[in-house]
């Protein structure tokens, strides 16, 4: 259900691994359960069906191979289904312990990345895009070899989806750049010009991060007032009318 190149770009992090490894079993049996609800509808969805509830078993059978991989102990309780179970009750069961523990992961993580991502206006979004579509052009007219292109061609890909979410993640960015700078470094040179073009993407996502933290920064504690100090008063000097106990 997952690729191997899917597997690749996995975060380090085992945690963070998991939650995406789970994330992208659990859109492969929505797409199904999609595609066999559409059939059943058409009276054509019965063998649909129980290709479902195969991938229903193949998804709880992979998230616990994760779950062990990656040393998640939240899920150590439970054992991979055997034939005679109902895999219907057992994956509604399954993903709500799922979900219980990868909603925390997430909400423990968003400070995180919050950090290492950004908000983008239109107008910036539209600059990048614009950008993405000139590096298009100078690596099609760079007579790279064709996997190459094809790699480079992908990242950029993958950077415009980034772009255009809520929040673009940096690394994708950077993936990119790190990219053009290796086919440099092989004597590629006519990707010189893609560099700059990156470099100017990367002064529009630090200047939308710059700005973004700024507004998060508290404001200043309001400077209290220091009274000045008060004139001392000398004790007044005793005349002959006073009285002056003994």
């Amino acid at each position: 259900m997952i690729s191997d190149d899917e597997l690749e770009l996995l975060p380090e992090d085992p945690t963070l691994a998991f939650v995406e490894f789970e994330k992208i079993l659990r859109a492969h049996v929505i797409n199904k359960e999609v595609e066999a609800f559409k059939l059943a509808e058409e009276g054509i969805g019965v063998p649909y069906m129980l290709s479902l509830s195969s991938c229903k078993r193949e998804y709880i059978n992979e998230v616990l191979a994760a779950a062990r991989a990656y040393e998640i102990s939240a899920l150590q309780g439970w054992k991979v289904p055997s034939a005679q179970d109902d895999i219907e009750d057992l994956y509604i069961n399954f993903t709500a312990d799922v979900d219980h523990f990868t909603t925390q992961v997430r909400i423990q993580n968003a400070p995180r990345s919050r950090q290492n991502s950004v908000g983008l206006d239109g107008n910036i979004k539209a600059k990048i895009h614009h950008y993405i579509q000139r590096i298009r052009e100078a690596i099609e007219k760079a007579n790279l070899p064709e996997d190459k292109k094809d790699s480079l061609y992908s990242k950029l890909s993958d950077f415009a989806l980034e772009v255009d979410k809520n929040r673009t993640a940096l690394q994708a960015g950077m993936a990119v750049y790190i990219a053009v700078c290796d086919g440099i470094g092989q004597g590629f040179r006519k990707l010189e010009p893609v560099r700059k073009m990156i470099d100017s993407i990367a002064a529009l996502l630090g200047r939308a991060k710059e700005a973004e933290d700024g507004l998060r920064l508290p404001s200043p504690p309001e400077l209290r007032r220091i009274s000045p100090p008060q004139r001392r008063l000398e004790p007044p000097t005793p005349s002959e009318d006073d009285e002056i106990p003994f």
